[in-house]
This record gives C-alpha cells, structure tokens and sequence, in this order.
C-alpha cells in the first residue's frame, strides 16, 4: 500500500492549507505544484545515490511528508477570491452540469485505471524509459536507440516511475493525466473568476475544459500533454492573481509558484516554451509599468526558479548534445522546424492545424473540409503540400487522420465555440472588462507562435491542447456574461454529450465490443493498435522465462514498441536485465556522466531480440 503515501500527503497539504488559503482551488493549485516539485526534487536527489528502488522512493515520501507539512504555518495567506455576485448565478446550471462532469470524470477514471497504457508513443519511448530507470536506480542516460528517451521532459514520466515503483505494477500509470485533467477543469474555472465570471461562467469554463475530447483521450493515457496544460494553467492563474492584486502580501509565495509551474512546464514539454512566451512577455511588460526597476528581483525570481527546477536536466543534455535542450531526441531539431519561418509558413500551418481541429466522423465532411484548407492556400499563393513545412514523410490530408484516437483527437464542437467566443469579445472591446479578451490575444499569439516555428504534423491536435484547455476560461466567461442565458445553458448542457462520440470509438479502450476493458484481459489490450504483435511477443517472454533468461539485448527501430515486451518479460521475471545490445545505430553516453554501462556479455543466458515494424525476432541466443 505504499503507493498512497503520495496521495495521503498531497490530501494532507490541502486540508492543512486550506485553513491559509480562503479559496479551496487556490489550495489546491498551489498544493499540486510544490507536492510535484517535491517530486522532481526527490527523484533527482536519490538518482545521484542510485536509490530509485521502492525503498528509496518509500523513505524519500515519508521524509517528505515532515516539511511539506511543517511549512503551513509558512503558507501566507492568499486574498479572498471576490464573491460571485452576478444575476446569472441560478442553481441550475449547477444541478443539470456537475452530475454530468462528475459522471464523466468517473467513467475516464475507470478507463484509466482498467485499460493498461497502449499508446504508441507511450509504446516506443514515453513509458520505456522509466523502465530503464527502475532497473538502472537512476535517471541518467543510458545506451539506446532512441533518443527521445533522454532528451524530452520527464517530469510527467517522474511521477509515473514512482507510482509504478510504489505500486509494483502500471495500474495507476494513466491516472497520472486524468489528475491533470481534473486540475485543468479546476485551474480554469479559477481563471475564468479572475476575469471576472459569475459563479455560472466558472461552471461553463470547467465545463468547456473537461469535455474537450482530446482532453478526455489524453485522461487514460500515459502521454504528457495534459500535464503539460495543467502547469500551464497554474502559471496562468499566478499571472492573473498578480495581475489583479498587484501588491499582495503573499506575492513572494506567488512568485515561487509562477517560477515553479513555468519550470515543471518546460520540464514536461517543450512546446511550452512557445506557450509561454506571450504571458511571461506580458507579464514582464506588466510589472516594468508598475514596479519600474524593482520588477527585475521577481522577474529574475521566477526565471531562476524555474531553471533550478531543469538544470539536471539541462546538465544531461547539454553533456551529451551540447545543448539544454537536446535536439529533439531524433539527433537534429531541425526535422521539427520550419526551414524557411516567415508569415507564409505560418499562415499555412495554421490553416492546416485548424482544420486538424474540425475533422470529424464523415468522410464527405473530411474531404470537403480539405478542400477548402487546400483553396484557401492556392488562393493565398501558398503550397498546401510544401516539404519545408510539413513533417517528413508527411502529407497534408485529412483522409487518414483518426478523428477519435489519442494522438489525433478533433475538438470542432469546442473550436466552433472559442472562434465565437472571440468575435463577441471583439466585438465587445470598449466593455470595461478588458482581461478576458487580453487572455484571447496571448493564447492566439501562442498559436501563432507554433504555427511560426514548427512544422504541420497530422498529430497537431494533441500538441495544441493546452490551448484549447486555456481558451475555456474566456469561453465560460462570454457564455456566461455576454450570451443569452437559455442558450449558453443549453450549449453546456449538451458539451458532455458531445464527447461521446468519441468516448464510445476509441480504439486503445473500447467500452464495448469484444475487446472492451471490462471483459478483456489486459494484457493482451497492449497490442490492441498492433494486433500482430501479440502472439510473438507472448512466445518470447515466456521463452526467457522458461530458459531462465537473465539478460535480454534490445536491437530496435525508433518507433518499435519495446514497453510491452518490457512488461512482459518482467511479468515472468522482474529480475530479468533489459539492454540495448550494440549494434548500428546504438548512441551511448559519456561513460564519465553516467553509471548506466549497459549492456553486459558476461551476464548469461541471454537472447538478443531484434525489434521493428514486424513481430520481434530472436536473433541470437548465448547459453
């Protein structure tokens, strides 16, 4: 029962900050970014000594629980958040919406727990590499094929690796997004009061986030995007309490915490240097306009905070690639770059993404809404299909694209809505109330952003929610203060029945049909995309468990999918060792930077198994 430990601490730290904080989402927000930064804190500090083992991990919790609780009294107090006083604060609203999202929460929660991670990229490198640190003890780098598993931010996956070590299993591995997700609908709906929503308008924004369908995919998946927008959710929310109280006696707690969700951010993934960019400039502007001078101590603050947050991982990457960053973990950033940045590339990307957002179930809608994207270039002079823009090996096409899969998820219902949304902020400006449009501009600004620089890949959808999830707060707020009341209510009312379209055909968790999570056994549900990988992969792993297998060599493709042979293996036997075996294409760290020599001739019996497109092979056995 270890693996509670970290869920009694973090019920703990809001139920005793909460007597320092007068707003229970307040709690929790900032409850959830220090029990996370303790986390990270903690997973670097016993990788230095080796210790990432259940009893590491173990003692690490409950040497924490001391001072993450001691430090309460420390805790200022935050200002009351303004009552919601609004004539549009009916009851009903509440009564026909929360059975509907907490119904919905519960049904992903389910799914999450049922369904064993099945993901690809969770398949090829999200997931692999924490099975390389539990067997390692550290998180250093190791020999691989894949380089997006040292290079990308790992701060999701951090907290995975101690659930799975504490659990003993990956039962819990999808709920690590599903908490994200409940934190975004919570994150927005305290937004959506600092702009200035009514109690119905907080309601409307959590509504809009949590029925999202890429959100309710990325819910029972071991990925990152949702996590991702959880801390930029939180960054946002620092902003904009800052903004509105601009000299608060709490605003050196609130400055640590805008430092620590912008480097938890950043540590998860790094399109959110993107994201962030338009709010930390406003911010920035923000603060010079009030505080002159004195506005470099915090604005230093918060970045030095947040790069204490990455510098492990900085250090990893820069001793190995010789940049903060990495490249991507594909050995040249450049393949996700656009070659020739400009307004015409950015223009077409995001054309290109915005029709991502609209695809839907009916082939004849999909081809006539590629027709137009396609139009709409030849008309602007541009080339819809140009290489310099699009991912390689990628074509721009709508055909193919899985409009309910977790990588490619559409949201049209919700994009129809923001676009709607905007146009009445606009059309509202001379309205007193200017900060609702303000966050309009600085997340458009933040698409453009990723329009400008990053190349159009059919996968965009998933990048773009923490977007999405942020346009809620602006979204609830005209719904509810600048539309007619019957129909905001009916349009939220009817927001949870959209996602069932999707809900009900997603291909990685069937709810029905004869791989469906509550019949089938899970296992098997691995392979669920890739159904011809089973049956060799099975064979294998029982093979090693029969022969008494004591190290297993890994020759892979980037995009082969290891964590289920992982899985399995270490099913029969969870001391078997799992190695990339050296061959062509195999990168290696600097032995000096790590303790990760992987793989070991002496260690015997052995079986090199060759991974790819096709069912694993053995390739070579030694007795």
């Amino acid at each position: 029962m270890g693996f509670l430990i970290p869920f009694i601490l973090f019920l703990f730290m809001i139920l005793l900050w909460r007597r320092r904080i007068d707003s229970w989402r307040d709690t929790f927000l900032a409850a959830s970014i220090i029990w996370c930064t303790a986390l990270v804190v903690m997973t670097e500090t016993l990788s230095l000594f080796n210790f990432i083992t259940y009893a590491g991990i173990f003692i690490g919790w409950l040497a924490a629980t001391i001072p993450l609780l001691a430090i309460t009294p420390l805790i200022p107090a935050f200002p009351k958040p303004p009552d919601a006083t609004s004539k549009n604060n009916s009851k009903i609203p509440t009564l026909l919406l929360l059975p509907q999202l907490a119904a919905l929460a519960i049904l992903l929660a389910v799914i999450a727990f049922l369904g064993p991670p099945n993901n690809w990229d969770s398949m090829s490198y999200h997931l692999t590499r924490i099975i390389h640190w539990m067997q390692n003890r550290n998180v250093n780098f190791y020999p691989t094929y894949v380089l997006r598993e040292w290079e990308l931010g790992p701060a999701a996956e951090f907290i995975i690796l101690h659930l799975q070590i504490l659990a003993g299993s990956d039962r819990f591995s999808n709920l690590v997004q599903w908490f994200a997700y409940v934190g975004c609908a919570v994150g927005v709906s305290r937004i959506a009061q600092l702009l200035g929503a009514s109690a119905r308008g907080q309601l409307f924004a959590a509504t809009a986030a949590a029925t999202l369908p890429m959100a309710c995919m990325q819910a029972v998946a071991t990925q990152n995007d949702l996590v991702a927008a959880f801390w930029l959710v939180c960054f946002v929310w620092i902003l904009l309490s800052l903004w509105k109280n601009p000299a608060p006696a709490n605003s050196r707690f609130q400055y640590l915490l805008a430092g620590l969700s912008l480097g938890l951010g950043l540590l998860t993934k790094s399109t959110l240097y993107l994201y962030f960019s338009p709010f930390i400039l406003a911010f920035g502007v923000l603060l010079l306009s009030r505080l002159k001078l004195k506005s470099i101590v915090p604005l230093a603050s918060i970045a030095l905070v947040a790069i204490l947050v990455n510098l492990p991982m900085f250090i990893r990457n820069e001793r190995f690639s010789h940049t903060l960053l990495g490249n991507g973990g594909v050995g040249s950033r450049n393949i996700y770059t656009n070659t020739h940045p400009g307004p015409g590339p950015m223009i077409s990307n995001a054309l290109r993404n915005t029709a991502l957002e609209m695809t839907f179930i009916r082939p004849a809608y999909r081809n006539a809404l590629e027709s137009m994207v396609i139009k709409a270039h030849h008309g602007l002079g541009l080339d819809p299909q140009d290489p310099n823009t699009i991912w390689p090996g990628e074509t721009f096409s709508l055909e193919h694209v899985p409009w309910s899969e977790e990588d490619s998820a559409s949201n049209p219902f919700h994009f129809l809505l923001i676009l709607a949304a905007i146009l009445s902020l606009a059309i509202t400006f001379a309205r007193p109330n200017r900060a609702p449009l303000l966050l309009a501009i600085a997340i458009g600004l933040a698409f453009l952003l990723f329009c400008a620089y990053l190349r159009w890949q059919p996968w965009h959808s998933r990048l773009l929610l923490p977007l999405m999830i942020l346009s809620a707060p602006f979204l609830g707020y005209v719904m509810s203060e600048l539309w007619n009341r019957r129909l905001a209510l009916t349009i939220a009312t009817l927001m949870p029945l959209s996602v069932l379209p999707w809900l009900l055909n997603n291909p990685n968790h069937p709810l029905h049909g004869p791989s469906n999570i509550f019949t089938t056994a899970r296992e098997p549900r691995f392979f669920l995309a890739r159904p011809f990988l089973a049956a060799q992969n099975f064979a294998i792993a029982d093979y090693a468990a029969k022969h008494h297998i004591r190290q297993v060599g890994l020759i892979r493709t980037v995009d082969a999918w290891e964590y289920p042979l992982d899985m399995l293996l270490r099913s029969r036997d969870p001391g078997v060792i799992i190695n990339a075996y050296p061959d062509v294409g195999i990168h290696y760290p600097d032995p000096s930077h790590t303790q990760n020599p992987g793989w070991d001739e002496s260690l015997q019996p052995y079986v090199i198994i060759r991974l790819g497109d096709d069912p694993p092979e053995i390739v070579k056995e030694a007795p």
